[in-house]
Formats: C-alpha cells, sequence, structure tokens
C-alpha cells in the first residue's frame, strides 16, 4: 500500500511538472519578420501547428497532405480523411515549421523537428462527410520550447463559439486553382451561428448542421467570395482567443460543394466542433491534453 501510494503520487507530480513547462494557446507576437484571402503569419506565432507529409516507398518523393495541431507531448490532432487508412510509416509530422517543409532538402530551418508517428487514431464514427477527425500518437516527445513549437489548449465540452472571429491557419493554396503557400498563413474568419448554418444547409443539401459541425467564412450564403481555409489545408485549426489564450474551437474539413467541382470557394468551411468530442479525446489520450485556466474571478 505504500509503494502504491508512493507510486500515485510520483504520477502526480510528474505530471503537474510537464504541464507547468509550457503554457497552452499562447500567440506568439514578438517575432516579427494563402490561406485564401490571408496574410503571412510571422514566424512562430502559432507555434501549435504542424505539417503532415505522406511518402509511399521513395523516400526522395514526398506529398504534403494536411496540417494539423498540436495537443501534448505526444499527441496531434488532424481530420481524418488527411491519412485515410494509410500506414503509418508512411507519414512524417513536422513541428516548429514557418515555412512549407521540402523534405528532399537536407537543410531546413533550426527549429523543425521530424516526428514519426507511433499510431493513427481516426474517430470510430468517421464517414467521409462525417466525424472526420484523428489523433495522432507520436513515437517520441515534442521538445517544448513555448516559442517554436507549444499546444494548443482544448475546449470544455460546454463551449461554444458561434458567432466569434477565430483564426484559421495552414499552408494550402494561396490562389487559384493552385499554388500552395511557402509560408504559414492566417485569416481571421466567423463562426456562423447555428441558425445562419442550418438555413444554409437546409437550402443546398437539403439537411441541417449536426451539432458536431461548424460553419466558417465571410460570406452570408455565397453572395461575395469566400475568404477562408481552403485545399492543404485540411486537419489545421481553427482556433478561438478565451482571455489570453488560443482554445481549438474546430478541425479543417474541408468546404461544402453544391455542384460537381471538386472544392467551392463560394462556399462555407466545414469545421468539426472539437468541444463536441472532448470525451473521445479524453479517452484516447488518457486526458493527456491541455486547457486554458479558468478566468480569474
Amino acid at each position: 500500500m505504500i509503494w502504491l501510494a508512493f507510486s500515485v503520487l510520483l504520477v502526480v507530480l510528474s505530471t503537474s511538472v510537464t504541464e507547468a513547462k509550457v503554457a497552452c494557446g499562447v500567440r506568439n507576437t514578438a517575432a516579427q519578420s494563402h490561406i485564401i484571402g490571408g496574410s503571412d503569419a510571422n514566424p512562430h506565432e502559432l507555434p501549435w501547428m504542424v505539417q503532415i507529409w505522406f511518402t509511399e516507398n521513395d523516400p526522395e518523393e514526398f506529398w504534403t497532405l494536411c496540417a494539423g495541431t498540436i495537443v501534448s507531448e505526444r499527441w496531434v490532432i488532424t481530420a481524418a480523411h488527411c491519412t485515410n487508412g494509410g500506414i503509418r510509416e508512411w507519414y512524417h509530422i513536422y513541428v516548429g515549421a514557418h515555412r512549407l517543409i521540402d523534405p528532399t532538402e537536407r537543410t531546413i530551418e533550426p527549429a523543425v523537428r521530424r516526428m514519426a508517428v507511433e499510431e493513427f487514431y481516426p474517430h470510430p464514427k468517421y464517414s467521409d462527410e462525417e466525424y472526420d477527425l484523428m489523433l495522432v500518437k507520436l513515437m517520441q516527445e515534442i521538445p517544448f520550447d513555448q516559442t517554436t513549437m507549444a499546444p494548443i489548449c482544448l475546449p470544455e465540452p460546454t463551449d461554444i463559439f458561434y458567432e466569434e472571429t477565430c483564426v484559421a491557419a495552414g499552408w494550402g493554396y494561396c490562389r487559384l486553382p493552385e499554388g500552395f503557400c511557402p509560408t504559414l498563413q492566417k485569416i481571421d474568419v466567423p463562426i456562423w451561428n447555428k441558425t445562419l448554418c442550418d438555413a444554409y444547409l437546409s437550402a443546398h443539401l437539403n439537411t441541417t448542421q449536426a451539432a458536431n459541425v461548424l460553419c466558417t467564412g465571410w460570406s452570408e450564403f455565397a453572395k461575395d467570395s469566400m475568404k477562408g481555409a481552403t485545399d492543404g489545408d485540411s486537419g489545421g485549426p481553427i482556433a478561438c482567443s478565451v482571455g489570453d489564450r488560443y482554445v481549438l474551437s474546430g478541425v479543417h474539413h474541408g468546404r461544402y460543394t453544391f455542384s460537381d467541382v471538386e472544392w467551392n470557394i463560394s462556399t462555407p468551411g466545414k469545421e468539426e466542433n472539437v468541444a463536441a468530442h472532448i470525451e473521445w479525446i479524453k479517452n484516447t489520450t488518457k486526458g493527456v491534453y491541455f486547457k486554458a485556466p479558468k478566468p480569474e474571478r
């Protein structure tokens, strides 16, 4: 019993020490130096960003697939369609990057670390259009330094971000019809209220918004060109400020498409509502993630 009590105490102390080393959701604005309609982020302004690259059997051939978000030392969250059942050895997670990585280059940014994948954990209810979330467990811990790589905060299950203006980020297309961004892009995007999102989906898809989905973008009923996350930004974060921290409100799935084209910039962004999936994240990671501190009263 004494040994058991000591072991429990040791685990508690270890967890506390680990979490004390880094603060989640801190946006770095001191470092100075296109998501469509976006602008260059400052280097390491959003230190929770990751790039996900894919190679099959040829180590000299890589494809960038998606972005993702750091949630703890060994966990990243992204969209499930980013791997679509691929073999984990074919994927590489890059943390600490500002520029778009070229994995075939021997020289990359000094802060960048390549992390190997231990296992993929797609949401158990994932289909092409629903529950498009995946947790990625890394083989080694990310060396947090609060400047170039640090976790985002996760929301409470009851958190609601409707009508908030939040930050989308990624290295996806800067220009149509093609052209990936050489540096990380950011843009402020509003999260539509549920009534507007439901009305839009009802008008175009004869359906309504599920509780686990958010609509984002500046255009109302596609009257104007929509600005926001696009191809290549899949799996990336929609981060909302709560006090002085940033919380992961959504994971980018794509854009609602109402025609035969692959994607349409005049439609809203489709984001998985992270608050609706906190129990799954908690169970999968065994509770290893960061939450924003409660505001002082």
